[in-house]
Parts: structure tokens; sequence; C-alpha cells
């Protein structure tokens, strides 16, 4: 697993890295005019080697391995255009005046505090303070440029140390949702955690972008007014960008930290997997699945979970809303109060799911090929406790946050 940590740079090197960053949009430039007139007149895509073995005679002021990574960074780009299908497919074909600066491993030194960032064999090295060096070797570093703060960032990929699984036999299920992010059961307690802030900043999110797009269709293209309503758009809707992803960190170092204190040992997450495809619930429910982060929140639970030694587990969520866990039978449920009609079983609809996904992982609660479910019992059994996690912008550990009951 890797990590990413970025570092803010002092504006005096603004000049110097808007010098570097041009190079390396030259040098992107050059990749893309090249291997495009090259197919053009002589009908072959040109191999990655024989453009690194072009582009080291020109003799571009960057280290030798910067070079090769932005020349990679057009090759990653180009393996999509192969896996397309349809008339209307190019292959990338847009230059930039600027790109960002990559730094391999071999380009990287951190002594003394400081992290030097080779340019080649001719030319001084960039130097730059770190506020912590980082424990982990660094394997990878590039330099970006920050449009709203005006001002250069540097990231550093560090490789983290492998943990030991943990020999605890706990097993969670996950049960992830568009309303509620992650709810969440060991058998005993269903914790159900609130995101209907993260939905109210989608929605204003996407208010803004209609305001903005109706002010911009006033405006004459490419024209004063409209670079400065364009701006503004991307200047407020990248805060609020910040603001989803802050919450989606925060919801899930939470569920993380809660797994550690209390010795999980396996958590089972439903699996998502082509859930969008071909689905049809009017324009609002399309827009709300669609703007669903529910892969991302899946990432994140896997790093953060496997720096404890947790295991992480994808099970086939089908029919876990829908059934029973009680008597078995199928019921469909238009609200999130979930109530069986034939045993009388009532429990949250998220809560169902998840207990579901547990059973099944489990064994208590399985589908044969014939989609038959075999229930761990029939009418006798207890559901678990029903708890909630309300979101706030201070959630942190779980041990300073009580739970507030659901009713």
């Amino acid at each position: 697993m890797y990590r990413t940590i970025r570092i803010n740079l002092p504006t005096e090197y603004n000049r110097l890295l808007l010098t570097l960053s041009l190079i390396a949009g030259r040098v992107y430039s050059k990749t893309v005019s090249l291997i495009r007139k090259t197919h053009e007149k002589k009908g072959f895509w040109l191999s990655i080697g024989a453009v690194k073995k072009y582009l080291r005679l020109k003799g571009y002021p960057l280290h030798s391995q910067t070079v090769q990574a932005l020349i990679e960074s057009y090759f990653d780009n180009l393996k999509s255009f192969f896996y397309q299908s349809g008339e209307n497919k190019h292959p990338p074909f847009r230059t930039s005046k600027y790109h960002s600066i990559p730094f391999k491993q071999s380009a990287i030194r951190i002594k003394d505090g400081q992290i030097q960032l080779s340019l080649g064999r001719d030319e001084e090295p960039l130097v730059f303070n770190l506020p912590k060096e980082p424990q982990q070797k660094v394997r990878y570093a590039e330099i970006c440029w920050d449009s709203l703060k005006r001002q250069y960032y540097l990231v550093l990929t560090v490789k983290l140390n492998t943990v030991k699984t943990t020999r605890y036999k706990k097993v969670v299920s996950v049960d992830l949702g568009e309303i509620h992010p992650i709810v969440t059961t060991d058998g005993k307690a269903t914790i159900i955690y609130n995101g209907r802030l993260i939905r109210s900043i989608k929605r204003y999110r996407e208010k803004l972008k209609a305001t903005f797009q109706k002010l911009l269709s006033r405006c004459t293209k490419y024209s004063r007014r409209w670079w400065k309503l364009v701006r503004s758009k991307n200047r407020q809707v990248r805060k609020l960008n910040n603001q989803l992803k802050d919450a989606i960190h925060k919801i899930t170092r939470y569920f993380a930290n809660w797994c550690k204190s209390n010795r999980v040992g396996t958590v089972v997450v439903g699996d998502l997997t082509n859930i969008r495809d071909n689905i049809d619930y009017g324009k609002k429910s399309n827009q709300k699945l669609h703007q669903w982060c529910f892969a991302e929140i899946t990432r994140q639970l896997e790093y953060k979970l496997s720096e404890f030694g947790i295991k992480v587990e994808k099970q086939d969520e089908a029919y876990t809303s829908k059934t029973c866990p009680s008597c078995g039978k199928k019921n469909y449920v238009k609200n999130r109060n979930y109530r069986c009609s034939r045993c009388g079983f009532e429990y949250h609809r998220d809560g169902v799911g998840c207990v579901n996904i547990r059973n099944k992982y489990l064994g208590k609660g399985v589908w044969n090929k014939q989609l038959t479910l075999f229930p761990r019992s029939r009418g006798n059994w207890q559901p678990p406790e029903v708890k909630g996690v309300r979101f706030n912008f201070h959630l942190s550990n779980p041990i300073s946050v009580e739970y507030g009951l659901f009713s």
C-alpha cells in the first residue's frame, strides 16, 4: 500500500518551477506530436522505447528519469485508446504548455531534513526543507501547481510497511449506501453512519454548477466576463469537492479506528460492481446514483484497514436488502423501514442488508444456484441493536464520540 504526502513549496521558487514546468510541457507535447505524426504518415505506432531513445538526444535540462516519466504518462493515457470501441474514438491529442514535474526514486535523496530532487548531471538539484522527514522510503515525487493558492506543491509517494494480518476472528459486514455511506454490524449491534451532510454538499454543488452554466450561456465564449465566471466556478466547486473528500476521509477513518478498538479481524464489504448498468429511476435518482462514490469509500477502507492488519473481503449482495433475515421471504420496501409481510419482522432497511451480507459470508444465510435462501433461523431471531453516528466535521476517534440512538 502507498500513501501520499503533500508539502506546500515557498513562493520564491515559483519562477524557477514555472520554467521547469514549461520544459516538462514541451517534453510531453513533443511526445504527443511525434506519435501522432508518425502514425498519420507511416501507419504504425511508435514503441515507448523508441520514443525514449529519440527524446534522449534532445538534451532537455531535466533528469533522464523525469523525461522517461513524462513519456510513460502519455503511454498510460494511450492504453485506454486501444481498449475503446466505436468509430469516434481517438488517441490522446492535447498538448500542454505546462506540465507537472515528476521525479522517480533514483532522482530523490533525503538527508538532514531536506529533500534533493535531481535535475540532471550538469544542473543544480532542487532542495526543499521537509516539515517532517518520512519514515518510509520515498518512491515517487511530483511538483504540481495549485491554481487556487497560486503556488507549487510537492507530492511524495511512500510505500507503507506491511503489517501482519491480525489474529482476531471477529467478522464485521459493511453495506454501502447513497444516503448512509456505511452501515455495519458485528451481530450484536448495527451502526449507521449518517450521510445527510454529504448529500447536501453534493446538492449545493450541482445547483451551483447550474447557476454558473446559466450565466455562462449569456456570455461570449472566452470573453473577459466568461473567464471571470469560469475561474469563480472552478474555485467554488473545488472548495466543495474538498469538503466532500474531507468528509469521506473522516467517516472511513472513524470506522477503521472503531474496527481496531473492537478487535475486528475481517471486514466484509458488499460488492457493488456494475450496479449502475442499465439503471433508470428518473432524472433526480439517476443523478444521485451516478454521484455515489462507493468505489472511493471501498478503496479508502481497504488501505486504512490494511494499516491495522485487518483483512477486507468482498461479498455479492444480491437480494440482501429485500430478504427477511428472520424467515427468508423477499419483500419490496419503498422507504427506510423494512417490514416482512410474512413474519412481521421490522428493522432498518440498510441494517437488513448489512445483516444479510454478514450471514451470507459466514454461511448462516446463503443462496444456492437457484437463489433460494436458507435462513439461519425462522421467526425467533432477534436483530442487533441499532445505533447511529451523526457526521460532523470534528469526527475523529470513536472513543471520544458517543453513539446516538436511532428512533
